[in-house]
């Protein structure tokens, strides 16, 4: 990510105690990005590492073991922070940084940390270009970004079946949405028993992708209204972009340098936006309560976010953890835990919104998925979907206003 690059190797290895993650549960999305390559006529596709750095096109290769596995680091363990990381692994390759560096045609100085950024900077304007071409050509009138959640290697089902739905309902005529679809390292479990142990990192790397994706908006030079709409802890991501949550991550002891970060890369301001969050797996007070910080911070007048719709599960197995959605990175407002929502108002309400803006701004919506086991219910992105009542009340919150 741009910005990132900037903080060059303080900010590389500053958290290094904190972003320790196993490297065969990070997540390699060049397989992805190589197989749906031909759908770029229809929605607009970033990849994004565990730091928020963007993917090249494919015309870069990237080699699978040496990202994950680094050639220099003997020991690939959960201390090792250059596994699963862009900046790490072209500084790392001559080679493969001669065939980056060549494409975006920049020029090699000596200072890495300077040119990646100005390669950064040139992947930004080509994810704008492409977003420019398919508003032309398709006629669209809101972009609405699609974020999935945790333990996610291949979202692209759920998201066509997001769009399809949207078609189904009669919104497109309406709204003429173009898709950015966002990938980002959530991390993913290798045998099913080990997921609490990738969690708390997977929480981790949503505060450096927010802040790309935050990046990413602000160079759009189609200046249309943004909907956002995410699953799980994909509203970690949308919400860091939106906004600074700083409060969220002091509540876990160390905001990790991301507030100096943060307060470089303007919160888009100029357009107006909704967000759409089913069974965010975030808390809800801790996160709302920094709505204002915008970077800089703006006043109630100028809020620019005009509707938010929480669809909420209290049964959810996920959100719940089994009763324990305080514990191991609070996920209280996906399951609406000891009155959740309320908290959502209550820290808009000290942010100086009057009761009126808060109930036009917020939209709950309680959901039903099918159940699995000892009371609780799935926590699956299409599931959500497929309860067709609630669903349709989720979007007409967001498309019908």
């Amino acid at each position: 990510m741009k910005v990132i690059v900037v903080f060059g190797v303080f900010f590389f290895f500053s958290i290094a105690a904190v972003m320790a993650q196993p490297a065969n549960r990070q997540v390699f999305w060049r397989d992805l990005q190589s197989r749906y390559e031909a759908d770029s006529n229809r929605v607009v596709r970033v990849y994004l590492d565990k730091f928020g750095y963007f993917y090249p096109v494919n015309a870069i290769p990237i080699d699978k073991q040496l990202f994950l596995f680094p050639a220099r680091e003997h020991n690939v363990n959960a201390s090792t922070i250059s596994s699963a990381n862009l900046y790490a692994y072209f500084h790392a390759n001559q080679t493969a940084q001669n065939a980056l560096l060549n494409y975006y045609q920049v020029s090699q100085t000596g200072n890495f940390d300077r040119d990646y950024k100005k390669v950064e900077e040139q992947e930004l304007r080509q994810i704008s270009r492409q977003v420019h071409r398919l508003v032309e050509n398709l006629q669209a009138k809101n972009i609405i970004f699609l974020v999935h959640g945790f333990n996610v290697t291949d979202p692209v089902s759920r998201y066509v079946f997001f769009e399809h739905s949207v078609s189904q309902k009669g919104y497109d005529t309406k709204i003429k949405p173009l898709y950015i679809e966002v990938y980002w390292d959530g991390l993913t479990s290798v045998s099913g028993t080990d997921l609490l142990a990738i969690w708390k990192h997977a929480q981790n790397n949503t505060r450096w992708v927010s802040l790309a994706l935050r990046d990413l908006m602000r160079h759009l030079d189609d200046r249309l209204p943004f909907t956002i709409v995410t699953h799980s802890l994909g509203a970690s991501v949308a919400t860091g972009a939106l906004f600074n949550t700083s409060s969220k991550w002091l509540a876990d002891g160390n905001t990790h340098d991301v507030d100096s970060i943060a307060s470089s890369i303007p919160a888009p301001v100029d357009v107006p936006i909704k967000l759409g969050m089913i069974v965010p797996a975030i808390p809800g007070g801790l996160t709302f309560v920094d709505f204002n910080h915008r970077s800089p911070d703006i006043t109630t007048v100028a809020n620019n976010i005009v509707g938010i719709a929480i669809g909420y599960n209290p049964k959810d197995y996920a959100t719940s953890k089994a009763f324990f959605s305080t514990s191991f990175g609070a996920t209280t407002l996906g399951c609406d835990h000891e009155n959740e929502l309320r908290n959502v108002s209550l820290a808009l309400r000290g942010c100086g919104y009057s009761l009126a803006q808060v109930q036009q701004m917020i939209y709950p919506v309680q959901f039903t998925t099918p159940n699995i086991a000892l009371g609780l219910q799935d926590h699956d992105f299409q599931k959500y979907m497929e309860d067709d009542v609630d669903f349709s009340l989720f979007l007409a919150k967001l498309f019908n206003e």
